[in-house]
């Protein structure tokens, strides 16, 4: 009886222990999949708050710009939005910019794009719906023009320039992130290579996946009810054994929810592995230990009661290992995911302690070093960096983040620049508040980025649209001018006169709205006056010669120029040079360093010139006007034989300062 008993129990002790291994060993499983669902949420909450930062982004670049407008530039619309690409992701994403009935307006990858709408994307639909909320994150898409697969970040368009109807909106700015790339950072989260990390739409469609997605796509959770019912239940959080996917392999899952976005992170480990992990662990004990205990059957017995002691003070020293593991694997997920935030700056600060962590790019949109200026405290930050007007706003978006949730602030800082002095400059800040798993100790963890350009554009329209008033003003002024001077000999001599003269002004005003009243090329507005002879026919030359460098005239010295070349061109079709198929005309002119415009209209094989006119008539009286008064210069006419010779000098006409469109040559 007592040698059964000594067969017995090493056996069942060997058993009993092999139990406790398998045990703790789907215990570390499943905390090495939850922890690796808990990273894989953070990163992707940093991810998607940065793609919507983008989107605000490119939606300022636009701001201002009307449909018609982005066609009729599409190059440079691609050239700003494929610089903007690279400079953020370096060609891991795309952009496209959608009108209303989703046809592609401009894209950062192609050019030009299709004008056809774009078929089986839902967000065009999604976002039509006012009441859906933005920005909403699509299935995984293959694109028609290169093959690869993505998943798109769509928002809807703003303050685009279009006129928008009550109830409609103003197209789509839509962010495509690549599947490949998407797919590359998230084996980085990986604990093993038997691991599988996803991201999922709340409606269980994948967005991303380490073990890549095979077939058809968009692809779509299938078989497990657990993981299918905590999405549609809208769950936080679930772990679960089943076999979901595409390969109905069963596995361990843990399911965490991106705060704020829906989107979901699944990180699994398939059961097979983690009992080949348990089968490798205990080999060698097994191997090692049952001869060792059949040999030492009676020292076992001896020393049986102090092994519960000694069990105790294992698991304290395995469960403070892990502990320490834990930590020291959040802070390397920590560094990972801030590298990963290219360009923008992230902070966390923990709403318990008070503690605040910045990114090296938070440093960077101040103008400082982490090294060199040192920790930068919540105090600190208010004392140094923000501008005094703007610390209670501020304070009072930190307070409601700490009810709402929610953090988002545009305010003012100082920067301090290379050379040692400070500037302002205009920052956004977004955040999100995260609860930890204890449900209590939360971080409000956000991102930084410098909108400077984006307030000075909105002042530069400001002072744009004052401009523009006050330029309107002045041109009625000049039309009342012309309806008064314009003789009245009779109603049909009266209406042309007065459309030439409007018509002139008219295209002159078109150039200088195409520059946004900063100035008109000069070449521009003779081209403009003289098409019919400026531009060589089939079979003959061109009437009209044209010298001169590229000039820019201020505006009102161009609106004057325009009048003062449709009296020319007109006098010279009806009785100059441009009245006979033999006359020619010669247009040149220069610039010095102050801006004066030098002009020169010489006609040639004409009609004879007796001399002067006997009586100075309208034209005459306009052209002395017009340069005299409005352009502040000197008029010469010089009326010899063989054609009218008009010397034009006008002071600070020409803005150094600017480098015109075109140049004649």
């Amino acid at each position: 009886m007592l040698l059964a008993g000594a067969i017995i129990l090493p056996g069942l002790i060997l058993a009993g222990d092999a139990y406790r291994s398998w045990r703790q060993e789907w215990r570390d499983a499943g905390t090495a999949v939850g922890r690796t669902s808990d990273s894989a949420a953070e990163y992707a909450l940093r991810v998607f708050e940065g793609h919507k930062l983008r989107l605000e982004r490119v939606n300022d670049m636009l701001r201002g710009l009307t449909n018609n407008y982005i066609r009729s530039h599409e190059r440079e619309v691609h050239n700003k939005l494929r610089k903007f690409v690279e400079d953020e992701s370096g060609r891991n994403l795309s952009i496209v910019v959608f009108d209303r009935d989703g046809r592609a307006l401009a894209s950062a990858t192609t050019f030009p794009v299709s004008r056809e709408p774009f078929p089986n994307q839902d967000f065009n639909q999604l976002l039509n719906d006012l009441k859906v909320a933005e920005p909403v994150v699509s299935p995984v898409y293959q694109s028609v023009t290169d093959g690869k697969r993505y998943y798109a970040v769509s928002r809807r368009r703003d303050a685009g320039g279009n006129v928008v109807a009550t109830g409609t909106f103003d197209g789509v700015v839509s962010m495509s992130i690549y599947l490949e790339s998407a797919n590359e950072t998230l084996v980085r989260l990986l604990d093993t290579d038997d691991d599988v990390v996803s991201l999922l739409r709340s409606d269980g469609y994948i967005l991303a996946r380490t073990a890549g997605l095979e077939g058809p796509i968009p692809a779509r959770i299938r078989t497990n009810d657990a993981i299918v019912e905590a999405l549609r239940r809208g769950d936080e959080q679930l772990t679960a054994i089943g076999a979901a996917g595409f390969d109905n392999v069963e596995r361990l899952f843990s399911l965490r929810r991106v705060s704020g976005w829906p989107v979901y992170a699944l990180a699994a480990r398939p059961t097979s592995a983690i009992a080949a992990e348990w089968r490798q662990a205990l080999m060698p004990q097994l191997l090692i230990g049952v001869p060792a205990w059949l040999g030492l059957i009676a020292l076992a017995l001896l020393v049986r009661r102090s092994q519960a002691e000694l069990e105790r003070r294992v698991d304290e020293r395995t469960a403070g290992l892990l502990q320490a593991a834990a930590a020291l694997h959040h802070g390397e997920q920590r560094l990972r995911l801030a590298h990963l935030a290219a360009g923008i700056g992230y902070w966390e600060r923990d709403l318990v302690t008070g503690e605040t962590t910045w990114s090296p790019e938070m440093y960077a949109l101040y103008g400082l070093d982490p090294v060199r200026d040192g920790k930068m405290g919540h105090e600190r930050y208010f004392d140094e960096i923000v501008h005094p007007d703007d610390r209670a706003k501020v304070m009072a978006a930190a307070k409601e983040a700490n009810a709402s949730g929610t953090y988002e602030c545009e305010y003012r800082v100082v920067h301090k620049r290379p050379d040692g002095r400070r500037d302002l400059r205009w920052i956004v800040g977004r955040g999100v508040v995260v609860g930890g798993t204890d449900g209590t100790h939360r971080r409000l963890i956000g991102a930084n980025v410098d909108i400077t350009a984006r307030k000075e554009a909105e002042e530069q329209e400001a002072m744009l649209m004052r401009e523009v008033d006050h330029r309107a003003k002045n041109v009625l002024a000049i039309v009342l001018s012309l309806l008064r001077l314009t003789p009245r000999e009779g109603v049909a001599d009266f209406a042309a006169s007065v459309e030439g003269r409007v018509a002139a002004m008219g295209r002159v005003h078109t150039l200088l709205a195409e520059h946004r009243w900063a100035g008109a090329d000069l070449k521009q507005i003779v081209d403009a006056e003289l098409y019919a002879y400026v531009l060589p026919r089939a079979g003959r030359e061109t009437r009209v010669t044209v010298a001169g460098p590229a000039v820019r005239l201020a505006p009102h010295v161009a609106q004057a120029m325009s009048v003062v070349l449709h009296e020319l061109a007109t006098n010279a079709i009806k009785y100059g040079a441009l009245s006979v198929p033999e006359g020619r005309l010669a247009l040149s002119w220069r610039t010095d360093a102050a801006g004066t415009l030098y002009f020169e209209w010489r006609e040639s094989g004409g009609p004879t010139v007796s001399g002067p006119p006997a009586r100075r008539g309208f034209g005459s009286r306009l052209l002395d006007s017009t340069i005299r008064r409005q352009m502040g210069g000197e008029l010469t006419l010089d009326w010899a034989p063989n054609g009218l010779r008009c010397v034009i000098v006008a002071p600070e006409a020409a803005d150094s300062s600017a480098t015109a469109v075109s140049a004649a040559d």
